[in-house]
């Protein structure tokens, strides 16, 4: 007898190679996710302008880093001897001396970006909530409020269409940058936004839904991931959720990862990045006696294995490892 309903994810048309690097972007389960990339030894950029939630605020960075935006003052909201960055995270901000270094920062970033997405061949783009702010001196749509006062800001629903019109304006740039055969997958995040409302979260996800699905029609370089209806049809238990009730436990994302891997690694890939977990649970080892021979040996073999590992990609892997 069945018990559940399984969710699968379709193998894309192209596998994931030992060559290939991965940019994600949008809310935070995407981070969640890039990081256990990150722990196979994988090339990762994620979230660079911090954590963003809104299709909309997600797309403006797209453009940025697609066009090298230089970023001026003009771009930059002072309050209170504060400058702030409103396309990007609460983290974007610094005291108004600071312009000069903060303005740098930001276009060193876009430049790295840049860089970075025009030798991407998977990027990942998580949608979390179709809520957003806009600030309104300046009739502007914002990525984060940064904590300013809430009677600047005005809370708005975005449409579907106004999100699938977004990204076909953005996506022929895009394209152009990207290389051939890279691959963007769209998904929704199963974390809830309960400050919303019940009700209200229910609405704004299925905003993002269609418009991912929508996407995804636009190009065969365009994929849906099902991360949403796993959590919300396969796994439906809050044993999959941290004690707050919202966000994805890490038995939850080890689920949804075990499913990319099946979907999107080639058997190269597979074989690689589980040797390389295997490696860092070796170099992780807490010794008794770290003086003994048998920790030396252990330490030579460490050493044999990265090196062996290393030859297989063109990219440097277990930098933070010191002998």
């Amino acid at each position: 007898m069945q018990w559940r309903t399984e969710v699968e994810i379709l193998p894309p048309y192209r596998k994931a190679g030992l060559q290939d690097s991965y940019f994600f972007l949008g809310s935070c389960f995407s981070d969640e996710m890039a990081l256990r990339f990150s722990q196979k030894e994988l090339p990762v950029l994620s979230n660079p302008f911090g954590t963003i939630f809104h299709p909309l605020a997600l797309f403006d960075i797209l453009e940025d880093i697609v066009s090298n935006k230089i970023y001026t003052e003009e771009d930059l909201l002072l309050y209170k001897g504060r400058l702030y960055s409103l396309k990007h995270s609460g983290k974007f901000s610094t005291d108004a001396e600071n312009a000069k270094e903060f303005l740098s920062f930001l276009n060193q970033q876009i430049s790295a970006c840049r860089s970075f997405l025009a030798k991407a061949n998977h990027i990942f783009i998580t949608f979390g909530s179709a809520f957003y702010y806009e600030f309104i001196p300046q009739n502007k749509l914002v990525a984060n409020c940064h904590k300013l006062p809430q009677v600047y800001f005005d809370k708005k629903l975005a449409s579907s269409e106004a999100v699938f019109q977004k990204f076909q304006t953005l996506f022929p740039d895009l394209k152009k940058l990207l290389p051939f055969g890279t691959q963007i997958f769209f998904s929704v995040s199963p974390v809830r936004h309960t400050r919303d409302g019940m009700a209200e979260n229910s609405h704004s996800k299925a905003i993002c839904i269609e418009a991912a699905h929508r996407m995804r029609d636009v190009s065969t370089m365009c994929s849906y991931l099902p991360i949403f209806e796993i959590f919300l049809d396969d796994l439906r238990d809050y044993r999959f959720y941290k004690e707050d009730l919202i966000h994805p436990s890490s038995t939850g994302i080890s689920y949804v990862e075990e499913k990319l891997k099946a979907a999107l690694f080639s058997p190269e890939l597979v074989e690689f990045s589980s040797k390389n977990e295997k490696i860092h649970k070796m170099i992780s080892h807490i010794p008794l006696r770290p003086e003994s021979e048998e920790y030396a040996k252990l330490q030579v073999k460490i050493k044999e294995e990265i090196k062996a590992q290393q030859a297989l990609v063109p990219y440097p892997i277990f930098q933070e490892f010191h002998d």
